[in-house]
């Protein structure tokens, strides 16, 4: 809402509440002509004849005199007393049916007679009258009555005030289209306010759900207890939601009353943050809400037993100036410490004690009078007072997701400087280890050559030896056979440059060396069973090169001699079960009746390279040579 649409607004509430006072509290016409004064009985004489019945009453006219001698001595008496009116319609009344009407009395009994002195209705009505019991047309506050022209009827009422007020005896009789009219006007009133009450109900509930701002929560508890209050006021509401028990409808207005000053406390603690504006004032608010509540059990109590509505709005007048001074006190103290959100909620205040000043003034000078008016005058005021706080909380919400942006802007602000630093710092460092890996890079490469040269060396120092010397030397073959094993790793190395070789590769180079060195003329079949996609790490690769070095060796130089007539046959495979490597290196060769391992250096080595792989080793060599190793972590 806008704050030049709520200002409208509230001009026009003031204006409708002028009006409608003015209205409320005007004299009511009498609405028929021709009737005569009314006249009471005396109270003790109808404490003592409370046993006699209507009848006798109208048949001794002597016992009454006139009201208006009597009215201004009334005190607040609950006991029964009698009223008698007669009634003159005109003949020439075109209206038949009216409307007898009353205010306020608890217990009515209207008894109708005619000119010849025989009854014709007797009917009971009344705040306290249970719906049951009263007849249909007829309700609470007043009778529907059927009269003809040109006759005289003469009423007597039982009249029982129970609400320990002084009775006020304002009977009045209208033509029914009148009085229609008169009550039309006065429901559409309150159906407006009542409608404008849910609107504002509905609103403050969906706003609470959206931003979940708690002070939302008090303003609508304010609202609906102020919406219950102003409908309980009602007499055909009363009725309506409490038909047979009347009694604790009358009861439940104060304590409605009570819940939405608990409310607007806690609202004006919450909104205001008062515990920490001040802690002085937000203990005597705490102080009064407990008391508050505390006052609400007893009068709801006092009420309902014992009907003594009169102390009750003794307690009414005395808190209503308490609260008048907390908040007049409260922000002469605070007005400079709030902000223009919070002065929102003051403007709304205003409203607030003008309310309460105007029923601490009608509780004082009218009385229970004061409930003709009272419930279109909260309702105007709950609805000024809800506008301007929800002016006040939107403009607070507005201002605190501005100083929420501006935090959220300052702290990118400040994330982002952070994060170019370290950018920054990242790019000059990322600088760095680009120099230092390919610093690193090249003495890894350095030393690879290096490595391979002294491979080579090597190599080509055993090539030279053995070419000096005419023939083959056992043991210096064996270790060109290791030196080969080693520099086709370090060859393969170089050239994937991963971190991982393939294991066909590998396998298959040491194979055609092998065979080139101790079956050039391809006398040994080798058959290669393995998975050209298997890769395995460097630190696996030179152990596995040097078992298949060793054991193919073994194969060449001793499992098939020259007098073996089967077809010499070296199956390697290697194949993946689960997540371990089976390796399986055999021949059909002859084998040998026994093998010492301790004795034998190659067979040695292949245990100890095993057992650096954390594998195990199988083999037999009986029938031909056999070995089966299984590895965990070769892959």
């Amino acid at each position: 809402m806008k704050p030049n649409f709520i200002l409208i607004l509230l001009i026009l509430l003031c204006i409708t509440t002028i009006w409608k006072a003015r209205s409320l509290i005007a004299p009511e016409d009498r609405g028929v002509q021709g009737q005569e004064s009314i006249s009471i009985l005396d109270i003790k004489l109808a404490k003592e004849q409370s046993v006699y019945t209507a009848a006798y009453y109208y048949q001794h006219p002597e016992l009454f005199t006139d009201l208006r001698q009597v009215q201004k001595k009334m005190n607040d008496t609950k006991d029964a007393f009698w009223l008698k009116e007669t009634i003159r319609v005109r003949a020439d009344a075109q209206e038949k049916t009216y409307i007898l009407a009353f205010k306020h009395l608890t217990d009515v009994q209207l008894n109708i007679f005619d000119e010849r002195g025989q009854i014709l209705s007797q009917r009971k009505a009344g705040l306290f009258c249970k719906q049951k019991d009263i007849m249909p047309g007829d309700a609470i506050n007043f009778f529907k009555l059927n009269l003809q022209p040109d006759s005289v009827y003469t009423m007597l009422l039982r009249v029982q005030h129970n609400k320990g007020y002084t009775p006020v005896l304002n009977f009045n009789l209208y033509e029914q289209a009148a009085y229609l009219q008169r009550c039309h006007q006065n429901d559409v009133t309150h159906a407006l306010m009542e409608g404008a009450i849910v609107a504002f109900l509905l609103y403050i509930a969906l706003a609470y759900l959206i931003s979940r701002y708690r002070p939302y929560v008090w303003l609508f508890a304010f609202l609906f207890f102020i919406g219950g209050y102003s409908l309980l006021l009602q007499p055909n509401i009363m009725s309506l939601l409490f038909p047979q028990h009347p009694e604790l409808g009358a009861s439940m207005i104060s304590l409605m009353s009570r819940l939405a000053g608990i409310s607007f406390y806690m609202l004006t603690i919450d909104f205001l943050n008062l515990k920490y504006l001040d802690s002085l004032y937000y203990r005597l608010s705490k102080i009064i809400i407990f008391n508050l509540c505390a006052v609400a059990c007893f009068i709801l109590i006092n009420n309902y037993f014992f009907s003594n509505y009169n102390y009750s709005n003794y307690i009414t007048i005395f808190f209503g100036v308490v609260h008048m001074l907390f908040f007049c006190s409260l922000y002469r103290v605070i007005w400079c410490k709030i902000d223009q959100q919070q002065r929102y909620l003051a403007y709304g205040t205003v409203f607030f004690v003008t309310g309460l000043a105007a029923m601490v003034y009608s509780g004082i000078m009218l009385e229970e009078q004061a409930i003709a008016y009272l419930s279109i005058l909260t309702q105007l005021f709950a609805l000024a007072i809800t506008m301007l706080l929800l002016l006040g909380i939107r403009l607070k919400l507005r201002k605190t997701e501005k100083e929420q942006h501006r935090f959220i802007q300052n702290l990118v602000r400040e994330r982002t400087i952070k994060l170019e630093d370290a950018n920054e710092k990242l790019s000059k460092q990322q600088e760095l280890l680009v120099l230092k890996n390919s610093y690193i890079q090249s003495l890894i490469e350095e030393l690879n050559h290096r490595v391979k040269n002294n491979f080579q060396l090597l190599y080509s120092l055993g090539n030279l030896y053995i070419g000096k010397v005419g023939h083959r030397d056992h043991v210096l073959q064996v270790m060109q056979d290791r030196i080969h094993a080693m520099l086709v790793v370090n060859q393969l190395l170089l050239h994937d440059q991963r971190e991982k070789l393939h294991l066909y590769s590998l396998f298959s180079e040491n194979i055609v060396y092998l065979q080139q060195i101790y079956d050039p003329k391809k006398f040994i079949t080798i058959r290669l069973d393995l998975d050209t996609n298997y890769s395995i790490s460097v630190q696996f690769a030179l152990p596995m090169a040097l078992i298949l070095t060793e054991l193919l060796t073994n194969s060449y130089k001793y499992a098939f001699p020259s007098h073996h007539l089967v077809t010499p046959e070296c199956n390697v495979y290697l194949k993946r079960v689960e997540k371990k490597a089976i390796l399986s290196i055999t021949d059909n060769g002859i084998g040998c009746a026994e093998v010492d391992t301790r004795s034998s250096f190659g067979l040695s080595l292949v245990e100890d390279l095993c057992r650096q792989l954390k594998g195990e080793m199988e083999f037999s060599h009986t029938q031909g040579f056999n070995y089966k190793f299984e590895f965990d972590t070769l892959f």
